[in-house]
């Protein structure tokens, strides 16, 4: 059987073609609506003689010291100042001994647990890393002839082969400050100690603030004997974690995001000895309330070229919980109210830092063994 169709004035045509005309008018109505929205949301943003907010990928910088401010005091729960300890500063001596022999309140995220306890073992191996290429700091470090090592206030260096020819080479005393771990460039020839600087009050009152400066120094050893300090980095906040790629070192300080008397206590920098203040123009934020805020400040050092100035990256955002590093990205994750955990990724390539994008997932990660990056995608394992 075949069907013949006849191409003409035909009634159900005739109806056919108004029906057509009025989607027609229809979907032109919906574009309209469409790009109107758009518009009014920011999805769509045709050129304009103002200046835009300074944007890095997913997060906007604050376009003014006072809209960081009111923000501050608008979206956070918890005003003024607050003890913040990372995993370095709650093993150093005086601050155990604050929290043993008072009744302080101080705030970690949920996961956020000690600094390990490292057992020192004299072998040939390079350190336990979750990912190759991306060297993880320790407190020990050997190329098969010599080894690094933190012990105290000081760094050490010893001739470790030939057995017959061990000893100490050299030592490097860092006084008032506190090392926690060590870097060595893959050619042996830089070493870099990152670790914390700390002021305390005299006496111990309820409510204080305890001055913490991460700091990292370069030294040249080519010759192991004398090791000399190329560069110093120093910047307000406490250490939290770090990786190092083709010599290049990215580190995490986070600072607490203080209101003190109507006043917003910005993150420092220090470069051998000149400091710098990071603007609020500086700083990225996306809008969400939490119970506190700090900020997070992703470092890139060139330990092979100290010419090369530091780059960085600040971010407010709630208590860093753990950090998984690949080739080509940080994740940074932190605990939400909510029982969900929020995870950030920052596009790492040389010394150019970009946060690229932020996702939420339920439940809260073990440690940084509990993400990794596979074939272009991220996996997290989370419980609740």
């Amino acid at each position: 059987m075949h069907a013949s169709f006849l191409i003409g004035d035909h009634p159900m045509q005739s109806g056919i073609k108004k029906r057509a005309n009025l989607y027609g008018i229809v979907a032109a109505l919906l574009a309209v609506i469409l790009v109107a929205l758009c518009y009014n949301f920011g999805a769509y943003s045709p050129e304009s003689p103002q200046s835009p907010t300074p944007s890095s990928g997913i997060l906007n910088a604050f376009s003014s010291y006072e809209e960081l401010r009111n923000f501050l005091t608008t979206n956070s729960r918890t005003q003024g100042p607050f003890l913040f300890l990372g995993p370095s500063d709650i093993n150093v001596g005086p601050v155990r001994l604050m929290l043993e022999s008072s009744q302080i309140n101080f705030a970690t995220a949920p996961g956020l647990s000690p600094a390990p306890t490292y057992a020192l073992e004299f072998e040939h191996s390079a350190t336990n890393i979750q990912v190759a290429g991306v060297d993880e700091a320790d407190i020990v470090k050997t190329d098969g002839e010599y080894i690094y090592l933190v012990s105290g206030t000081n760094v050490f260096i010893l001739k470790a082969y030939p057995a017959e020819e061990a000893e100490i080479l050299s030592k490097i005393t860092l006084d008032d400050t506190n090392p926690v771990e060590i870097f060595v460039s893959q050619g042996s020839d830089r070493l870099a100690v990152l670790g914390c600087k700390y002021k305390f009050p005299e006496s111990y009152y309820r409510n204080f603030i305890i001055d913490v400066k991460t700091f990292v120094n370069i030294y040249d050893i080519s010759n192991k004997s004398k090791p000399v300090l190329s560069t110093n980095f120093t910047m307000t906040g406490s250490y939290f974690n770090s990786r190092m790629i083709d010599g290049y070192v990215y580190f995490v300080v986070s600072q607490p995001a203080y209101v003190i008397y109507d006043t917003v206590i910005l993150p420092k920098m220090y470069l051998n000895g000149e400091r710098k203040d990071v603007s609020a123009s500086e700083v990225f934020y996306s809008n969400a309330s939490d119970d506190y805020f700090m900020y997070t400040t992703v470092v890139a050092l060139n330990m092979q070229n100290i010419a090369e100035e530091p780059t960085n990256k600040t971010l407010l955002l709630g208590g860093t919980s753990s950090m998984y590093v690949s080739l080509n990205n940080i994740y940074i994750t932190f605990p939400e109210p909510d029982g969900k955990t929020t995870i950030y990724r920052i596009r790492i390539e040389n010394s150019t830092i970009t946060p690229e994008a932020k996702g939420k997932v339920p439940g809260r990660e073990l440690n940084q063994f509990s993400m990794d990056e596979y074939n272009d995608h991220f996996r997290i394992a989370t419980s609740t």
